[in-house]
C-alpha cells in the first residue's frame, strides 16, 4: 500500500500545558508538563476561558514571564489569538506582540529592561513585513531594513555616533542544503509508515521539535504533540536518522550565531 504523509515547517515557541483552573501547571524548559514540581523550570496558570483562554507563566520563584492569550490551550493543541507579552525580572514588558491562529501578525515591538524601544517590527501571517527598526539604548537608530515575504530586501545600519556601517540583516534564518523541500523528503524517506500500521487504522498527527544548534547540527529532538504512541515512535526515529547525517546553515540574529527550535508536523494518513 503505498504510504501518503504530509510534511510542514515551522518555527514555534509556545507552551505546552493544560487548560484548568488557577491551579499550578507545571512546565518542563521545553514547556512540556510535567508532575515533578522539583524539575521545572516555570509553570502556568489558566487566569480564564472567556472568550480567549488567559495564561500565564511565571518562573518557581514567582516572578511572572508571560502573559498569553489562546483559542485553544490544552496538550493536544495549543492556538495562540491575541496578545502576548513577555516581562523582565523587573515587571517591566520585553516585548509585545499579537497572533492570529498561532502567526504573528501586525506590530510586534521589543523593550530594553528601562523601556526604552530596542526594535520595532511588523509581520504578516507569521512572516516580517515592512519597515524594521532597531535602536541603541540611547534611542539613536541603529538599523532600518525592509521586508517582504520575510526577506530583507535592502537596509542601513548604523554606530553608535551615527556612522554608516557594511549592511548585515538583523536576521538571517537556518537554512538546509537542497532547501526544506530536500529536509522534508529526507525525513520522509526514514519515516516508516507501514501497510500493516494503515490496516490498522494507524493515522494522524505526530508534532516533533528539534532544535538546530550553533554548529547547524538537530539537536533535543522531542514530540510536541501526538496521540498515537506508534506513529509517534516512527516519527522520531525517521527524524533522528536524518539528524545523525545532516546539519543545517545555523540561525543568526543581530550578527550572532545562536540556537533555534523548530516544529515539525508529519501527517500520517491512510490512502483511500
Amino acid at each position: 500500500m503505498k504510504r501518503t504523509l504530509l510534511l510542514l515547517m515551522g518555527v514555534a515557541m509556545s507552551f505546552a500545558a493544560q487548560a484548568g483552573d488557577n491551579s499550578k501547571i507545571w512546565l518542563d524548559s521545553k514547556g512540556k508538563i510535567i508532575n515533578d514540581s522539583t524539575q521545572a523550570s516555570r509553570y502556568a496558570v489558566v487566569l480564564e476561558q472567556t472568550p480567549l483562554i488567559k495564561v500565564n507563566v511565571y518562573k518557581p520563584n514567582g516572578q511572572l514571564t508571560e502573559t498569553s492569550e489562546y483559542l485553544s490551550f490544552n496538550k493536544a493543541q495549543r492556538i495562540r489569538q491575541g496578545e502576548r507579552k513577555m516581562y523582565y525580572r523587573n515587571g517591566s514588558d520585553s516585548l509585545v506582540v499579537n497572533y492570529s491562529n498561532n502567526k504573528r501578525v501586525g506590530e510586534c515591538t521589543v523593550f530594553y529592561p528601562d523601556g526604552a524601544k530596542h526594535s520595532i517590527r511588523h509581520f504578516k501571517d507569521n512572516k516580517l513585513e515592512g519597515k524594521f527598526i532597531q535602536y541603541y539604548p540611547d534611542g539613536n537608530l541603529r538599523r532600518e531594513e525592509v521586508y517582504a515575504e520575510g526577506k530583507c530586501k535592502g537596509g542601513r545600519l548604523y554606530d553608535t555616533d551615527g556612522t554608516k556601517l557594511p549592511h548585515q540583516p538583523y536576521e538571517i534564518f537556518p537554512s538546509f542544503k537542497g532547501g526544506t523541500t530536500r529536509f522534508q523528503q529526507l525525513v520522509l524517506d526514514n519515516v516508516h509508515y507501514t501497510s500493516q500500521q494503515a490496516a490498522n487504522g494507524e493515522e494522524g498527527r505526530v508534532v516533533l521539535s528539534f532544535t538546530i544548534d550553533t554548529d547547524g547540527s538537530m539537536i533535543d529532538i522531542d514530540v510536541r504533540e501526538s496521540k498515537n504512541e506508534v506513529l509517534c515512535q516512527e516519527a522520531l526515529k525517521g527524524l533522528t536518522k536524518v539528524a545523525r547525517k545532516h546539519k543545517w546553515a545555523p540561525y543568526f540574529q543581530d550578527g550572532k550565531v545562536k540556537k533555534m527550535n523548530m516544529n515539525l508536523p508529519i501527517n500520517f494518513k491512510i490512502p483511500n
